[in-house]
């Protein structure tokens, strides 16, 4: 019960944290798994480079030192708020950097607010409920968020096509329940069927959901869901993983669907998951000469919606410098092709961001320990 007491009171937020000697605590929630492109050892390069720009530029007013601390956050929705709330309770932290994960990153956004301490993130961007500033108050999110992709479709892709009647197919992962594909496709669909200002009826949506278990089941479901759609639709938005998409395209063909009467949108939102954050092919290594040659055919009838991979020599350079503080580069001319992870640059951009939202605040007089504050200084502002 006492231990009970104490994660109860640190919830409620009655452990005061202010600036001392001069110090900014940066508290870092991310998993250390290499297959991420988060990974906190990718990361740390540049939020080093970061604080070193701060320090070399005399960015930050009357704070001489960073105190940056990480959390190995094992990539588990548990693991990331419980070291949220130990940063907290050992005054460590007047920042989070963190955490990535949609489950993990709810949590200790909806604790912050008691906390009156900024979460900065590059993650929760499928998930409307982030939308939702009242629950999330001090939540900044760094890169596209569902709001931007579905108003980009519902505003712009569908007027330009004159397309009225679409149906949604969207993967569902059975552990995750709430996959970031369902989450985001579901956004869509019911922003399709709301009525506008005028209460005039707009495009029709229907929507199909199917479990994923990456087992032969998962073939079937989709062959059921291609065909249920087939009838009732002529454009088809998709969101699921790469390779199943392949399968899909593959079924569609044997459909008799790839003869210019269905239209197939694939929103790649997970390319800068990939490790070399290009768009998905049609070609694949161990498929035969003939299956290969229907997945070209059948890609020729694809639209695909992706976010714009870097490619700027400002980000190159960017890239140079923390591949050289990883230790990744060989002084080889082809080190300036290794382009770093947007998710990796958004870190750097987070120590930036709130740098400049404590400037502010300190020169208005305000209480740079109070998140509120710093976070409104933050928003809906531009600089280099």
């Amino acid at each position: 019960m006492q231990f009970l007491s104490i994660i109860v009171m640190f919830l409620l937020g009655t452990v005061k944290i202010h600036f001392c000697n001069t110090t900014v605590q940066i508290a870092v929630l991310l998993p250390t798994d290499p297959q991420l492109p988060f990974a906190m050892q990718k990361v740390k390069p540049a939020i080093d480079l970061a604080v070193l720009e701060i320090q070399k530029r005399g960015l930050l007013l009357n704070r001489k030192s960073f105190d940056v601390r990480y959390g190995d956050t094992n990539s588990s929705y548990i693991v990331g708020p419980l070291l949220a709330i130990d940063f907290y309770a050992n005054r460590q932290a007047h920042v989070f950097l963190g955490p990535v994960d949609g489950p993990g990153l709810a949590a200790v956004s909806r604790y912050s607010p008691h906390w009156r301490i900024p979460v900065i993130s590059p993650g929760g961007g499928f998930n409307y409920h982030f939308d939702n500033k009242r629950e999330y108050q001090l939540l900044t999110r760094m890169l596209h968020s569902s709001k931007t992709i579905v108003h980009f479709i519902s505003r712009v892709i569908l007027p330009h096509f004159n397309w009225t009647s679409v149906r949604i197919i969207a993967e569902r992962n059975v552990v995750e329940a709430q996959s970031e594909c369902y989450m985001l496709m579901g956004a869509l669909c019911r922003t399709l069927r709301n009525p506008n200002s005028k209460g005039e009826s707009k495009d029709t949506c229907s929507h199909s959901i199917f479990d994923v278990d990456r087992k032969n089941e998962t073939k079937e479901k989709l062959r059921k869901t291609l065909n249920d759609a087939k009838t009732e639709a002529r454009i088809l938005f998709i969101c699921m993983d790469s390779l199943l998409f392949r399968d899909f395209l593959l079924m569609a063909y044997d459909l008799d669907m790839i003869n210019g009467e269905y239209v197939f949108v694939y929103l790649d939102i997970f390319r800068l998951m990939r490790k070399d954050m290009n768009l998905i092919g049609w070609y694949k290594n161990d498929s035969s000469e003939a299956e290969n040659s229907k997945a070209r055919r059948a890609f020729e009838t694809v639209l695909i919606l992706a976010v714009k991979k870097p490619d700027t020599e400002r980000y190159r350079h960017f890239s140079y410098q923390v591949n050289t503080l990883q230790g990744g580069i060989n002084n080889d001319s082809s080190s300036m092709e290794k382009l770093v992870n947007p998710y990796v640059a958004t870190f750097y951009d987070a120590v930036l961001l709130y740098a400049y939202g404590l400037n502010r605040t300190i020169e208005a007089h305000e209480n740079a320990s109070d998140g509120f504050a710093v976070v409104h200084k933050m928003w809906n502002v531009s600089f280099e």
